[in-house]
């Protein structure tokens, strides 16, 4: 799979292929709950699959239990499964791929970095000077809006290792995320125009 995908974007595509179609209307997601009530004898509400696909607007992350049956429905044990499998599809493309990086020299203040790594965490970063970074929005992980860090390398593939992180009232001395497969989204907003890394 493209690393351009989120994970949840990747288990929808492979859903559809099993269904043979994309997944656009509530006739749709209706075959896909009985499909998964005749053949795994587990449920999903429709409207949770309308939430997953975008059909109506989600209020809360997609729960680890829901991604596990839809997984399961595809061949795979549950959700971690299903995330191991294309981090070792993604660690084969990329041995292929030339390295994507951005240095934090080249950065002004201002410049936006939008992160992302497995199992479907993102990030965006502001540059505020000095190899400074501030978190503006987190999801799926453990940085928090308002968290600041120093870093002076982003490779795309690669763990973020960052120093002097800045949590809350707390202070940690260095920081590492996407440990397993680095960083699978690196893109770089400068001003009005779009840098990308992917």
């Amino acid at each position: 799979m493209d690393t351009k995908y989120t994970e949840i974007e990747c288990l929808k595509l492979e859903i559809e292929k099993r269904m043979g179609k994309p997944l656009k209307s509530p006739t749709d997601f209706n075959q896909l709950s009985l499909r998964l009530q005749k053949e795994l004898k587990e449920e999903i509400s429709i409207s949770t699959i309308k939430r997953i696909w975008g059909y109506v607007e989600a209020k809360h992350n997609t729960r680890y239990t829901t991604l596990s049956i839809l997984s399961r429905f595809i061949g795979y044990i549950d959700w971690y499964d299903f995330c191991l499998s294309l981090r070792r599809r993604n660690i084969m493309e990329r041995d292929a791929m030339p390295e994507k990086q951005i240095r934090t020299a080249s950065l002004k203040t201002g410049d936006k970095i939008e992160l992302g790594w497995a199992p479907d965490c993102t990030c965006e970063i502001e540059y505020i000077g000095d190899s400074c970074f501030r978190v503006e929005e987190s999801s799926n992980n453990k940085l928090c809006k308002g968290d600041t860090f120093k870093t002076l390398i982003f490779n795309l593939n690669k763990p973020l290792y960052v120093s002097e992180l800045e949590h809350g009232d707390s202070k940690q001395c260095t920081y590492i995320t996407g440990k397993d497969n680095g960083l699978t989204t690196l893109q770089l907003t400068i001003g009005q125009s779009d840098a990308k890394a992917k």
